[in-house]
């Protein structure tokens, strides 16, 4: 009650030029009016036998001096830059206290230079002030979507600011537009996302505007990129939640970004999960924050730029390899991830892995080829970190890179362990399973000195063109990658394609598989990367497995219509087991004639199975019966897998080569008779041996 009789006056400073700004109450015979425009006056008084000009804020009872000076000119300006938006912002609040009425004053005043430099509006300043019910009024809501003349800023991007949810609201309600860009090229969602988990929320979710997400400001940056850097990965996460899409979570360009193939695609709960808030922090895209096989598995159908890069130069495979994830590694490595992108100090993976002495991901670096004499930042290669360390796995690892030929340094490079110098005589630990038989290295330099280089003098000197040259995959299931990235170095060292180089091909189970692939010029790497697909979606769990997941598999890569037939270029020989008899019995698959079809012969074994026409079979089918090993898969049809009789295809396809050349003889057709020059036979690596 005493405080509503006898209101407390604001307290007048002791030197009120001093204290310009200082906002306090007045008496009504203190002033000397001049001008007046709603609540704001302009008023001088003498004091200390000078004039003073003051702004004056007259509401009622309510009477206080917001702003003095000497200069009348400057109270003018002032007086005409914020009479308006005082009065709207008073006449607004009628009931607001004085104290409260102070506070705004002096913050409204503070402003005078922005207000007038900038053309801040009133809606601006109603923003700023954080007064969200004046947003009804009919002088700020045309002002909404208003940028300011030189930040370019809307009002929603100073509440943003100012992490005034009820004042976003409020605006928000009145159709703010979200894409609007300031002067550095943000937008209201830049602002959002890297703000109040409850306002990335508010802004981003507005789906009419998520465009604007995709926007990039002065510096390149989208708001999911700020949210990164801003480490406001757990709003990103949200944004995800709430539908955000694949092509919005990017550092790629928008064209990259626009180039994804499911952009479209929303994150589900389990893959937002899997991904790593760490990691989110330095950008790139979700190849590079997951955590799981699973889940990199199901972000690469997306169709990221698989060799993206996020700020500190990394790609994907830098990443996984420095958290140790071995399956990404291998995962990625398959979809083909360059090994030789260089991050932060000019390192590759492969420097990484050699750093954290991580053998089994060195190993699988290797084997995707990677360069082995890329020298970083410092000038130290691989060689050298292996080096540098003495425990058993860098060892191991050093040994690794020098049976595949890593260079020694420079000597020039100083300071160099036995291991990587010039002149060093160290090249690491030696499993002793690296040594092979004694017998078999014997017998490999006795054919190799004895008998390959006068076959390879010969050949050079004969002229005989009808040449036939045959090649012979061996079974083995999932050990056909070790028949793949043997030919994969062998292509190395030759000037074409590996398949070129042969016009008769051959294979059992999983030789089939590697024998068509070839037929049908699919590169060794991508037949490599199918393997280990097989790998890690087929040959798991229980046994048999899985038939229905191979065979998509084989559709997809030898063609789902593709038969036998279309194979022009070369003779492809399949071998397979009839197991609907007794005893079994050994059939071919082939994309010629048999025999029998050239000579008119009956089939005596039509009462059984008479089998497809060249012309009709399909090839993934035929690949399939090969491969129906007893207990892996289930029989296709009547066929079970070639292994059992022929896991070696190479006599039997010297047989056929025999029959042909016989038949052809018997027909009088002797200059189709073709001369073998060549035959290789590869396997499928050797079991391990333990003790009993």
């Amino acid at each position: 009650m005493f405080r509503k009789l006898f209101p407390r006056r604001l307290k007048k400073p002791v030197d009120i030029l001093m204290d310009a700004m200082t906002v306090f109450s007045v008496q009504l015979n203190e002033l000397h009016v001049l001008k007046t425009d709603g609540f704001v006056s302009i008023s001088e008084r003498c004091e200390k036998s000078q004039t003073i000009y003051e702004l004056v804020f007259q509401r009622k009872k309510d009477i206080l001096s917001i702003l003095r000076t000497k200069e009348k000119n400057v109270v003018e300006d002032t007086f005409e830059t914020l009479k308006a938006i005082v009065n709207v912002v008073f006449r607004e609040q009628p009931s607001i206290s004085k104290e409260a009425s102070a506070q705004i004053l002096r913050e409204i005043v503070s402003l005078t230079n922005t207000i007038k430099n900038d053309n801040w509006t009133v809606a601006h300043v109603v923003a700023f002030l954080g007064l969200p019910t004046l947003f009804t009024a009919a002088e700020v809501i045309p002002a909404i979507n208003k940028q300011s003349s030189n930040e370019k800023i809307t009002p929603l991007q100073i509440a943003i600011q100012k992490k005034n949810v009820p004042v976003i609201k409020a605006i928000m309600n009145h159709n703010a537009k979200l894409d609007i860009q300031d002067s550095n090229g943000n937008n209201a969602m830049h602002y959002a996302i890297i703000s109040l988990k409850e306002i990335a929320i508010m802004v981003c979710k507005d789906t009419r505007y998520r465009k604007a997400l995709s926007r990039r400001n002065n510096i390149n940056c989208t708001p999911c990129h700020l949210a990164c850097f801003a480490e406001k990965t757990d709003n990103l996460k949200e944004l995800l939640r709430l539908g955000l899409t694949a092509k919005y979570v990017s550092l790629e360009s928008n064209v990259e970004v626009n180039a994804i193939n499911n952009g479209d695609v929303a994150f589900n709960s389990s893959l937002i999960e899997a991904l790593d808030s760490e990691d989110m922090k330095y950008g790139g895209t979700p190849l590079h924050w997951v955590k799981s096989r699973v889940a990199l598995e199901k972000i690469l159908t997306i169709g990221y730029n698989i060799n993206a890069t996020n700020l500190n130069g990394e790609t994907a495979l830098h990443v996984m390899v420095r958290k140790e994830r071995l399956e990404c590694v291998v995962v990625l490595l398959c979809y083909g991830i360059s090994t030789d992108t260089r991050a932060i100090r000019e390192e590759t993976a492969l420097h990484y892995a050699v750093r954290m002495a991580d053998l089994a991901t060195v190993q699988a670096l290797l084997v995707f080829d990677a360069k082995l004499d890329d020298l970083n930042e410092k000038g130290d290669s691989a060689r050298h970190i292996a080096s540098s360390s003495r425990d058993f796995d860098s060892e191991m690892i050093l040994y690794a890179l020098h049976s595949l030929g890593a260079s020694r340094c420079n000597d020039d490079k100083r300071g160099c362990p036995d291991g990587c110098a010039h002149n060093g005589s160290f090249n690491g630990a030696v499993s002793h399973n690296e040594f092979a038989d004694p017998f078999e290295n014997w017998y490999k330099d006795y054919i190799q000195s004895n008998f390959l280089k006068t076959c390879v003098e010969e050949l050079k000197n004969d002229e005989n063109k009808n040449y036939v040259r045959l090649i012979c995959f061996d079974g083995g299931g999932i050990r056909g990658l070790l028949t793949i990235q043997t030919l994969i170095e062998l292509e190395k060292r030759l000037k074409y394609p590996f398949q070129c180089y042969f016009n008769w091909f051959a294979g059992t189970s999983t030789g089939s598989m590697i024998a068509s692939l070839l037929c049908l010029d699919v590169p060794l790497p991508v037949i490599r990367a199918l393997y280990l697909t097989i790998k890690e979606k087929v040959i798991h769990g229980s046994k048999p497995y899985n038939a229905q997941k191979l065979e998509v598999i084989l559709k997809q890569y030898l063609g789902e219509n593709t038969v036998m037939s279309d194979i022009k270029h070369a003779k492809l020989t399949i071998t397979a087991t009839l197991g609907d008899r007794k005893p079994a019995q050994l059939y071919l698959f082939r994309n010629y004639p048999s025999p029998r079809e050239i000579l008119s012969l009956n089939n005596q074994q039509q009462p059984l199975f008479c089998g497809n026409e060249y012309t009709t079979q399909k090839l993934w089918e035929a690949c399939r019966g090969s491969g129906a090993a007893p207990t892996y898969f289930k029989a296709h049809g009547p066929f079970i897998d070639g292994g059992l009789i022929a896991n070696n295809p190479t006599l039997d396809l010297l047989t056929e080569y025999t029959h042909y050349n016989d038949i052809r003889n018997s027909l009088g057709k002797e200059e189709e008779i073709e001369e073998l020059q060549l035959v290789v036979s590869i396997g499928a690596g050797r079991l391990p041996t333990f003790p009993q």
